[in-house]
């Protein structure tokens, strides 16, 4: 039985390090309402698919909550099933911890932003407005503008005309090619946290460069429009990759920063099953596609320092780092020591370094792991085609079709009469939409993964004639089934949207840049990276 624990237990757990897992089960915008600090968003209808990559050891503490419990019992007890032995939930969730006088913050990777903003309170960082670059920039004043994003984020929302996009760590290894005598450097990203990373790292690498505030935000609340097609950086001479691997051994020496052999990196993986144990290739996606060590995953080194939290759910686990080269490895690791990750590791020699000692290079996209849970699910649940399902529904129309894929997914299209449930919801809507436990159910989602596992559940309800679609309604529209479009059968607004920063209007802008800016003075988030702070004394 999956243990409850109290505010105060957490609170001590907490307090003894980082082996550890910290789970909120809430939809993105409640988790963004107030969350406690340091926890990790899975809501609890993506637990089953995403809770083996964030804690892939599964006999340490993982603890769950919601706002008052009645989300993260279930789910503990779904990842006690799962093999999770010691899966705990917080009685009375956030309402709990609140009352008892814990803070809570406000917002999305709040660690790494917070970092950001510690940063630059630290540092001193060299800022330009938006309208003194703009006013560099029509005084035709030399000036190289760098924009720090991932390629596949920058082409959805553009960036400062005249930029060229280098992602984050790859900055050390191109910057001597983009600077030059009497040339003003100017780093941006959307925000603040991205921009801030890449300056100081350009600080320590020598460079003289300044950190656009506020980023393309910024820009744009100054009135300024964007560019849509910032050009990707070429690619590097031979003098400024040489200059960054010098610049990397200069880190490691000064840092400490562990290198760790290929038979170190395959002695973490046999002890992944106690020890969370994380792999990260940083290069771009396209070379990663090329060839990347089997088993790891993709994570530009930027995004690993924006949202460390996404990707890293036990913060005293294994975390290795490599590329090509040490120099975009070692300073993802760097930062992530500075966040306060204890046990970091760099690669060394990188993917030619697993080649020579006999490992192999996989190419292409991995694809997603299955979610845990389903072939158990297979064996419970009866599947039904898209044809069958037609003809029940002809002969039935009060079938109960439900829907547990995300809300956006069936606003695009779904089995007309469908309902729409989230599926960490599912226990508690299910009875005002199936009646009679006694007749039959029908679950879909776009795939149909969640749609078995959502089947199972109702089975342990009782709904004894429950069916899964095969297929999932992607499958129902590949046998030229009509499709229905709209939201017609969502009670009330969809509790699993939220805004991308791209989509927010001016006054959400303005918001948002505010609230991050206000980290920097949180008393409790200052204490938090106190050893950061006072190492810059």
């Amino acid at each position: 039985m999956a243990e409850k624990i109290s505010v105060r237990s957490l609170t001590e757990i907490m307090r003894g390090g980082g082996n550890y897992a910290l789970i909120d089960v809430r939809e993105r915008q409640e988790y963004e309402g107030g969350q406690i600090f340091g926890a990790t968003q899975i809501p609890r209808r993506l637990l089953e698919f995403k809770i083996q990559t964030l804690v892939p050891a599964r006999d340490l503490p993982v603890i769950l909550y919601d706002g008052d419990g009645s989300l993260s019992a279930p789910a503990a007890l779904t990842l006690e099933r799962l093999g999770y032995s010691r899966a705990a939930w917080l009685e009375g969730g956030v309402e709990a911890w609140k009352a008892g006088a814990y803070p809570l913050v406000e917002g999305v990777n709040v660690p790494s932003k917070s970092f950001g903003e510690m940063v630059e309170s630290r540092e001193g960082m060299p800022q330009v407005l938006p309208e003194e670059l703009k006013s560099w920039l029509d005084s035709g004043q030399s000036v190289s503008i760098i924009e720090v994003r991932p390629p596949e984020e920058v082409r959805l929302t553009g960036s400062i005309p005249g930029a060229v996009n280098v992602p984050g760590v790859d900055l050390p290894v191109k910057i001597h090619d983009l600077a030059g005598p009497g040339k003003k450097v100017v780093l941006t990203c959307a925000g603040r946290t991205r921009g801030i990373i890449a300056t100081q790292t350009m600080r320590l690498l020598g460079q003289e460069v300044y950190d656009l505030k506020n980023g393309t935000m910024g820009w744009l609340l100054a009135g300024y429009d964007l560019q849509q097609e910032i050009p990707r950086g070429g690619a590097p001479s031979p003098g400024s990759r040489a200059a960054a691997e010098t610049f990397a051994r200069r880190l490691i020496d000064r840092q400490g920063i562990d290198l760790i052999s290929v038979e170190g990196l395959l002695e973490l993986r046999r002890r992944a099953d106690r020890e969370a144990f994380y792999q990260f290739d940083v290069r771009s996606r396209e070379e990663y596609e090329a060839g990347h060590i089997p088993g790891t995953a993709w994570l530009p080194g930027g995004q690993a320092i924006q949202c460390a939290d996404e990707f890293v759910a036990v913060r005293g686990g294994n975390i290795v780092f490599y590329s090509g080269n040490l120099a975009r490895a070692v300073v993802t690791a760097y930062w992530y020591r500075q966040m306060g990750f204890p046990r970091v590791f760099v690669l060394g020699g990188g993917t030619a370094a697993w080649e020579a000692a006999g490992g192999t290079l996989e190419a292409g996209w991995p694809p997603d792991p299955l979610p845990l849970g389903l072939e158990d699910a297979r064996r419970r649940v009866q599947a039904i085609s898209a044809p069958e399902l037609k003809q029940m529904m002809d002969a039935n129309p009060e079938t109960p079709v439900i829907d547990v894929g995300r809300s956006i997914s069936y606003g695009k299209g779904h089995i007309p009469g469908a309902h729409w449930v989230n599926r960490g919801r599912l226990e508690m809507k299910i009875g005002g939409l199936a009646t009679g436990k006694e007749n039959p159910v029908v679950c879909t989602c776009p795939k149909g993964y969640g749609a078995l596992l959502a089947a199972a559940t109702l089975k342990d309800l009782g709904y004894g004639r429950v069916r899964s679609l095969e297929g999932g309604t992607e499958a129902w529209a590949a046998a030229g089934l009509p499709l229905e479009v709209g939201l017609s059968g969502v009670e009330g607004r969809p509790d699993d949207i939220f805004l991308q920063p791209w989509e927010r209007n001016r006054q959400q802008m303005s918001h948002y840049l505010n609230w991050e800016v206000k980290l920097a003075e949180n008393p409790f988030i200052r204490d938090y990276f106190k050893a950061y702070l006072s190492a810059g004394k």
